[in-house]
């Protein structure tokens, strides 16, 4: 049987013309997103129902993704990259200023992310530097970094199309990371 929310609003019912099927309706019905929301997160929450007052999670708002530190993937994994590399021996220790962007994808299984991000040694009045990192996450979510690269010259902070997952991210131009390419 055919899905209500599409029959509905995007006549699935209807003879299809010329071999194809029907065009969509130019306009989606809001009763149709209502539904194809509903869908996504009945999906999304594993069957888990919204909280007791009947709340589903809040809306993606561009301007407050990136406040939010908490649940942005770029701050969490510039966060994680930034205790990875004070952690090692020899590192003066940094602190983060700012996160960039980064990009997730999957290889064999398991999910990395690509960052760039901003961060100044402790105690120093100097720049910011750029960084790069690498961070991990077997189940979908970012848990630790595998490597952070700073980079010191204008030529080191090219952009450089050497990694086989991302765009427009700054890599290191040696390599090292998951999806390298030469």
């Amino acid at each position: 049987m055919a899905d209500p929310g599409y029959t509905a609003n995007y006549g699935a019912g209807a003879p299809p013309t010329q071999g194809k099927p029907a065009a969509p309706k130019p306009t989606t019905h809001r009763s149709y997103y209502d539904y194809m929301t509903k869908a996504f997160l009945g999906h999304h929450l594993n069957g888990q129902q919204p909280g007791a007052g009947g709340e589903l999670p809040r809306t993606l708002d561009p301007e407050r993704y990136y406040d939010d530190s908490d649940s942005n993937q770029s701050a969490t994994c510039a966060r994680l990259a930034v205790e990875f590399y004070n952690r090692q021996q020899g590192n003066s220790p940094i602190t983060l200023e700012r996160a960039k962007d980064s990009h997730m994808f999957f290889s064999e299984g398991t999910a990395y992310f690509h960052v760039n991000f901003k961060a100044a040694f402790h105690g120093c009045r100097g720049p910011c530097y750029t960084f790069f990192a690498e961070v991990e996450g077997p189940g979908g979510v970012p848990e630790s970094a595998t490597m952070v690269v700073q980079f010191f010259t204008e030529e080191e902070r090219k952009t450089r199309d050497n990694c086989l997952y991302c765009t427009g991210l700054r890599h290191p131009e040696h390599g090292g990371f998951v999806g390298h390419r030469t």
